[in-house]
Parts: C-alpha cells; structure tokens; sequence
C-alpha cells in the first residue's frame, strides 16, 4: 500500500511517525494505569494529604485534554513529565502503604499466641505461672520494640507525604492508623481472655488449667494459693492480676495521636464492652469455683479437733479422769469437783487404737479434686500433715506408757538397793543418826508397800500392750521385771528383821520426844504473850515493819522446831499434837502486813493529794483510789476487822471519802464567797480561799462532820446561780429592748409601733420574777427583784395606756383636724382636740428620742401625763359620741354600723378611696365630671344612690368630695 502514489500527506506523516505514537500511546496507558491506582487505591485520609499533589497533576492532564495535540513539539516531553510526576507519587503511596502493612503485621504478632499458656504448651499440663514475671516482661518488651517500630514507620509516611504535624489532614490520618493500633490492641487481648474462657470450659476431656494446694497450717485448713477473699494475693487476686497483665499489654505504645491526650490504648481497652464481658466471665468462674472449694474445704472440719485440740491438756486430763472433759462437764461440775479415776491399761488401749483407725482412714483419703474439669485442688499436703498429726496423738500414749515403764522400774530399783544398804547398816547403843537412818528405811518401805506390791502387774501389762503395737522395751527392763518382785520381797522381810532388832532404842528415843514436846509448849505460851504485846495491831503504833519482822522470825524458829520434832515422830511412830496456834498466828502475820501496806500505801496517797490546789482536784480520781483500797481490805481475814489499826484505816478512808464528796460539790461553779464564809462560820475553822487553797486546807476544814451543811450550802449556791442567771438575762433583755416608731401618714407624727412580743415578753418576766421572789433563796437579790418588778410593772401599765392613748388619738385626729364638718359642728370639741394634739405630739416627739423601753416607759410624770391625755380624749369621744348618734337618727342605715366603722369612715372624709372597704362604700356612686373648657376629669364625686337622698336629709355627708 506505500507503494502507491495517490496516499495522503498528512496520512504519510502519520504513517511515518506510527512508533513515535505507539511509544506515546503506550506512556499514556501507563500513565492511566498509575493515576487510576493511586486513586482508587488511597484511603480518604490519604487522599487528603496528597490533595496537592493530586490537584497539580491534574491541573496538568487539564492541559492536555483541552491544549495539547499530537502535532504539538512538546507532547512526548509532556508526558514524560506527567509520567514521572505520577509514577513518584504512586510509588510514595505504595511505600505509605507497605508501611501500614507492616504495621499492621506487627500487631498480627500480638495475637499469635495468648500471654500466659500451659506449660512446655501441652494439653495436659497446668498454667505455666512460675515464670509469670519474665514472661510478662519479655511480652512487654516486644510489644514496646513494635511500637517503637510503628511510630518509626509512621514518622516514614508523614515524610513521604510531606505533611505538617499540626495539620487536620494529618490528624486524621494518624487517627486513622491509630484505630488500627486499638484493633490490634483488641485482638490481643480477647485472644489472651479467649484463652483463659476456653480452659474454663466445663469439659471431662480437658485436664485441669489452674491448681491450688490445700494445706494444714497452725490450726486452719488454707490453700496455696489462697481462697479467702479478704487475703488480698489470694487466687481471685491471682487471676485478677493475670488478667491485668493481658490488659497493660495495651500500656506498652505511647499513642501515635497525640493529640487525642492519651497516654497509651489501655482506657480504651478498658472501656471496651466485648472485652468486659470475657474479663467479668472469667471472673464469675472464678468466684464460683473459690465457692465451691471451700465448701470441699468444710467437709475435713471432722477432723479439726486433731490440730486444735492441745495434746497436752488433753493427757493432762485423760490421766486424772480417764477421758478428756467437756465443756458441759466443766460448767456442770466444775473441774476441781470432780473425782480423780486414773485410766485403766484398756483405756489406753482404746485410745491408742482410735487414732490407728484415724490414721488408715485419713491414708484413704482422694489425693486431690478437679472442679469444673479446669480447677484442681491437691490435698496431698494437708493429708500428710493430717497424718502426721494423728501419728502424734498415737505416739502421745505410747510415749507416756513408756516412760511409765521405765521410770517406775528405774526408781524401784534405785529404792530397793538404797533400802537394802540402808537396813543393813548396824545400830549400836547412843548412835541416834545411825539409828535415825535406819528408821527413816524402815518408814520408807511401810509408805510404799501397798503400792510397790501392786505395781508389777500393771507393769507387765503395759509392756504387753506396747509389743502389740510394735513398741519392744529394752532388754534390761525384762530382766528388772523379773528380778524385782523377789528382790522387793527380800527388802520387807529385812525391814521385819530389823525393827524388832531396834525396838528398845526406839522405845528410848520416844521418851526423849515427848519431853522436848512438853518444854515446846512452854515456848509457845510466852511467844502468845509477846505476840499479843509487841505486834503493831495499833492504828498510831511506829516502826511496824520491824516490829512485824522480829515476831515473824521468832514464828519461823518456832515452825522449824515443830517441823522436826513432826519428823521425829514420824520415824519413831509416835503420834503427834497438832498445833494450830502456829498457822493462826503465820495467817495473822500476814495479813497484819498486807494491812500496814494498804494503811502505809492509803498515807502517802493522800499525803501526795494534799498539795493539789483545790480547783485541780480530781475527786472521780481520787474516790476510785479509796474504794480500791477499802476493797482490798474487805478481802482481808475477818479477824483483822476487830484490830484497833483496821478500824482506824476504815474510819480514815470513810471520812476522807466523805469529805472528798463535800470538795466535788464546792467545786461547783455556783459558790461565791458569801457562800465559803456561811461555811467557814458553820465549821468554825478560820480559811480564806485563794488560788494557792490546797486539799489539806479544805480537810481542816472537817468536812466530813458538816455534810449536810455542805449539801445545803452548795444546793442554796446552785438556786442562787439560777436566780442570777435568770436575772442577768432579764435585765440583759430590757437594756437591749427598744421601742419601734412610725410616722403618722400625714402628720408625720412618730407613732408608737409596739408587737405581740414585746407584750408577751413583758408579762412572761413578770410571771418570773413573781415565782422568784417566793423562793428562799431570793434573799440576796431580793432588793434587784423588787426594782425589776418595779420597772416592769410600770413599762407595762404605761405601756397599755400609751397604747390606748395614741389609738384614740389617732382615729380622732382625722375627724376633728382633717373634717370641716366635724369642726363646724363641734368647736368646742376640736378647741379641746387642737389643744390635746399639740400636747400629744410633743409627748411623742420626746419620746422617740429615747428608744429603749424601761428608760422610755419609766420616766417621771409620764404615767400621769397619758392619763390626762385619756380623760381630755374621752372627753372628746364622747361629745362625738353624741354627735353620731344625731347622725343615726338623721340616717338610719348609720345604725348597722359600729361606732368604731363609723368614726372611721368619719375620719377618712378627705381620703374617700379608703372608704372602699366599708360595707356602707357598696351603696356609694362615684362620679366624675368633665371640665368645662374640654381640661382633664374633676376628681371624683362620691354620691349616696338617690333613693337615700330621697328619703332623709343628709346635707353634710350625701356629698364627699376629694
């Protein structure tokens, strides 16, 4: 077809720049291959921040869809500008986007495995908590490395979008990067939470996840770790805290939007719902099994009293009794009252074979218990230490009937040899030790025959029971079993021998005794005689102690002496007087002692309170002090309450307790000084109270003999207290009570404002001061009394006149000063009335210049000045009295209406708006008039209704004009 010679130029140009074309067509489509992919690929928040770069490069593809054309010189540099501009841009994206998805593969790490797994990460093993912190810490530390990594990465992006910090474009596009973190942080963490609600499925095919061991511990069953919820690091904490530990993942990453001010992502985990609901389940769980488990504890509580019980007590007991007591049995009997019964080799028996039965049914016991198929509890701890509880209490009788083989065996032989030597040594005539030796044998053998000759049987017995439980006794105790009941019947049938061999040196020796015996009784009598002479049963008596120790040593010479001459006849067999005067007279010594201690103690007591000043006296102190020492004295032997010094201590502490009652009522606050001089005149003492008045001076005072006078003088300071208060506030009321004043509305007179309360105040004091000056004990304020009556008495009848006076004056002020009518027909009266006026408000002008009330109301000649003002206002009521009734008669309708209602509408002639609230205003027609020249309304007219008018004359009050 080029061969031909007909193709167009322009077709030939093509033509020959067909690869030019193909080149550019092929730029192109890449071109919009590019540009498509960034903008189809970029977020909204990308695309924000490559608005510019968007915006310029489109503004240059505007160029060539409107400028450009394949003829133009520059088209192929064009698009090799365009083409690189976008190709930069889209691989700045492309790169942003890696970025994210790196960022996001990090956090996909987070959630591969949960933090905390079954250890070496088998099925059937436990929780893997032994290296809980380690592991915590190095999970920790990658999440921190990640996040160093993801603000590392997004510092990248802000670089290759060439984007300002504070710019909203590039807030939002943080936040947009930052709810990638929330979600990861969130897949994290349920994953963790997904792990622990998984294993705590109830399941038979899945062992236990968590374990607790259960243990004895001093006298409480606990676990390990605990499952008492007050513990605070017990398993609900444990869990707790693991559970915590998943959340804090969250705290690891500082927050890539800094300006949401947060720290880090765990609030926001935190908040989450999803999440809460795992961590509230698993917790729910955990309650429930922390339940359940010590209800599995409550059922080894059968055998708590194997560790509370004490084991010695409990021997203790079973030895006196043969059982251990109960708490009723103490109660019932108490312990010291019931009778001694020592166990029986059987009994023993018994006990040794309840605690072997214990011991093989507790070695039954489950090893441990899984609740819930996730929860396990090992007992093997407390079933070992059960056990060797109860091997204890098995072992407890064994030892005892061990020793008692032993040490019975022992100290017979030790007896028998000691006998045997000791009978064996001659006795030659006036050897008394070697005769005294010899018959403390003889003694010896005789106490303990009865219980020696039964002592074998028993013996072979216990060793018996000890071979049936495999407790084998030492050789050479058989061979003593043997030996020693031949060898004890040898040492009796020497100890017959020997004592009729020594008969007649006893004999002599008795004789002997019994005359030391007379010439003890000669020392007794003459100790009786000093005793009752030189001990200090006296209250005055001086240097008691050494006087107490001189009979004391000459009581123990005594005792000593006694206590041989007892051991003499023991050994020879003679029976001996029993001298009770001597322990009498040790329990009388005694308490005679204690005594001169409470007496000597009581002394520098009070000596010590007698300088405290009478205002710092504790009296409470102090009788709690006597009461303690007249306690412990009434404990004291009864006999010691006839010597002279236990009468004069208990007359002492009575009377110091007695006066010491008197001080706490002088205290009171009520006692003036005419009080203490009434008192120092009835004890006839000579005191003056001060500051530096002490204890010792007010006991001078012998209190204790004047109690009543006390009592009566302080009740009268306590009334007369009251009655000065009462007074001190009636008479501060009145120096503060003044009058109120208000102005006439136009007189501007000041007028008298007067309240219920002050007239109820008034009368009130009245009433009080009346009950007072009855009481005995107004003596002293009798005369302030009677000036308050006084006062009062006057401001009160002052008061009602006063009142009464202005209230008059004021209705009548209005008619005869205001009303022409009235002064036209009563002259006389209002001359009277002016004259009144004048002196009435020249009265209350005077008196508003004194505001408080008694010095208002007391004033001289003021009382008869109103009562002139009452007899002259009467005099004009009752002319205008007269007058109004002239007016009924003239009109009628008048009548149903008081003389007060009257006078007061009388009054009020100028004022005819304030006769609207009369009944009688209802038939009254107000009128008003026009001008003349067109001005503004005439006042208003007030009109009786025609039909009045009609019927009676009224010239003066049809027409009120204001």
């Amino acid at each position: 077809m080029l061969e031909r010679v007909d193709i167009p130029s322009a077709a030939m140009e093509v033509h020959e720049r067909r690869d030019s074309f193909l080149t550019c067509m092929s730029s192109l489509q890449l071109l919009v291959q590019a540009y498509n992919k960034v903008r189809q690929a970029a977020v909204d928040v990308e695309v924000s921040l490559m608005k510019a770069d968007l915006e310029a490069i489109d503004q240059q593809l505007h160029r060539a869809e409107t400028e450009l054309t394949w003829q133009h010189q520059g088209c192929w540099s064009y698009i090799s500008q365009v083409m690189d501009t976008v190709c930069r841009l889209e691989r700045r994206i492309q790169r942003a986007k890696d970025n994210v998805e790196m960022i996001q593969e990090l956090m996909k790490g987070w959630s591969k495995q949960p933090m905390f797994c079954r250890k070496d990460s088998k099925k059937d093993t436990l929780l893997m908590l032994e290296d809980r912190a380690g592991r915590v810490a190095k999970r920790y530390s990658s999440i921190r490395r990640d996040g160093e990594t993801i603000h590392r990465l997004l510092q990248e992006n802000r670089d290759l979008f060439g984007a300002e910090g504070g710019s909203e474009a590039w807030q939002d596009y943080v936040e947009y990067v930052d709810e990638m973190v929330v979600e990861g942080f969130f897949s994290a963490v349920s994953h963790s939470l997904e792990f622990f609600v998984y294993n705590m499925e109830v399941s038979v095919r899945r062992s236990p996840f968590l374990e607790a061991q259960m243990e004895l511990s001093g006298s409480e069953i606990v676990f390990r770790p605990s499952m008492d919820p007050q513990a605070g690091d017990g398993f609900y904490e444990l869990v707790e805290g693991l559970l915590a530990d998943v959340f804090k993942m969250s705290a690891q990453v500082k927050r890539v939007a800094p300006h949401l001010d947060m720290e880090d992502y765990q609030d926001d985990m935190d908040d989450m719902l999803d999440l809460l609901d795992l961590r509230q389940e698993v917790m729910e769980r955990v309650t429930d099994i922390v339940r359940r488990v010590c209800q599995y504890r409550s059922t080894f509580q059968r055998y708590s009293h194997l560790w509370l019980d004490e084991r010695a007590e409990f021997l203790r007991q079973f030895l006196l009794y043969g059982q251990s007591l109960t708490a009723e049995d103490v109660e019932a009997y108490g312990e010291d009252a019931l009778p001694e019964t020592p166990p029986t080799t059987d009994q023993f028996k018994q006990q040794i074979d309840h605690y072997e039965q214990l011991y093989v049914e507790v070695s039954r016991l489950e090893d441990g218990r899984v609740f819930e198929g996730w929860f396990k509890v090992d007992t093997r701890p407390f079933k070992m230490s059960l056990l060797n509880t109860i091997k204890k209490w098995s072992w407890m009788f064994k030892e005892h009937l061990v020793s008692y083989v032993t040490d019975n065996v022992a100290e017979l032989e030790e007896f028998v040899v000691r006998a045997d030597s000791g009978l064996r040594e001659p006795v030659r005539g006036g050897d008394r030790q070697a005769l005294v030796q010899v018959m403390g044998c003889l003694l010896a053998v005789r106490h303990r025959q009865s219980s020696t000759d039964q002592l074998f049987e028993p013996l072979r017995a216990v060793v018996s029971l000890l071979e049936q439980y495999g407790e084998a006794m030492p050789e050479n105790i058989y061979l003593q079993l043997e030996e020693l009941p031949e060898r004890w019947s040898s040492v009796k049938k020497l100890a017959w021998t020997v004592k009729h061999e020594v008969a007649p040196l006893q004999n002599a020796e008795v004789a002997v005794i019994r005359r030391k015996y007379g010439a003890f009784k000669v020392k007794l009598s003459q100790f009786e005689e000093r005793y009752r002479t030189e001990a200090p049963l006296q209250y005055s008596a001086e240097n008691p102690y050494s006087q107490l120790d001189k009979c004391y040593c000459e009581l123990v010479t005594l005792e000593l002496e006694l206590a041989e001459l007892q051991e003499s006849c023991k050994l020879f067999e003679v029976s001996s007087p029993d001298f009770r005067q001597l322990r009498m007279w040790r329990r009388e010594i005694s308490t005679l002692k204690q005594l001169w201690d409470l007496l000597l103690c009581a002394q520098s007591r009070i000596a010590g309170w007698a300088l405290t000043a009478w205002r710092e006296i504790n009296v409470d102190e102090m009788d709690a002090e006597l009461r303690r020492f007249t306690k412990e004295m009434q404990v004291l032997d009864k006999e010691a309450r006839g010597w002279a010094v236990f009468v004069g201590l208990d007359c002492r502490l009575r009377d110091l307790m007695t006066s010491l009652r008197a001080v706490a009522e002088l205290q009171n606050t009520a006692m003036r000084d005419r009080h203490w001089t009434q008192l120092v005149k009835a004890t006839g003492v000579d005191l003056t109270l001060t500051e530096r008045t002490t204890l010792a001076d007010l006991l001078a005072l012998q209190l204790h003999m004047y109690e009543e006078e006390v009592h009566g003088t302080v009740a009268r300071a306590v009334k007369e207290m009251a009655i000065e208060k009462v007074l001190g506030e009636i008479s501060q009321t009145w120096a503060l009570m003044e009058f109120a004043y208000e102005e006439h509305f136009h007189t501007s007179t000041p007028l008298l404002k007067c309240d219920d309360e002050l007239i109820e105040r008034l009368e009130e004091h009245q009433v009080q001061l009346q009950a007072m000056s009855q009481m005995k004990q107004v003596e002293f304020f009798h005369g302030q009394v009677q000036v308050l009556q006084t006062r009062l008495a006057q401001a009160e009848l002052v008061l009602v006149l006063w009142l009464e006076v202005q209230r008059s004056w004021a209705h009548l002020e209005s008619v005869f000063i205001c009303s022409d009518d009235i002064q036209h027909q009563l002259p006389a009266d209002t001359l009277r009335f002016h004259s009144i006026n004048s002196d009435f408000k020249d009265l209350m002008f005077k008196s508003s210049e004194i505001k408080n009330v008694i010095a208002a109301t007391n004033r001289p000649r003021l009382l008869e000045t109103l009562e002139d003002l009452q007899m002259r206002l009467a005099v004009c009521e009752k002319a205008l009295g007269k007058y109004l009734e002239s007016k009924r008669i003239a009109f009628p309708r008048f009548y149903f209406i008081s003389s007060a209602d009257l006078l007061d509408m009388l009054s009020k002639g100028s004022q005819p708006k304030q006769l609207e609230g009369h009944r009688f205003s209802r038939n009254v027609i107000m009128m008003r008039e026009r001008r003349a020249d067109g001005g503004p309304p005439c006042p208003p007219t007030y009109l009786l209704p025609l039909r009045y008018q009609n019927r009676v004359r009224v010239p003066r009050l049809a027409l009120i004009v204001r």
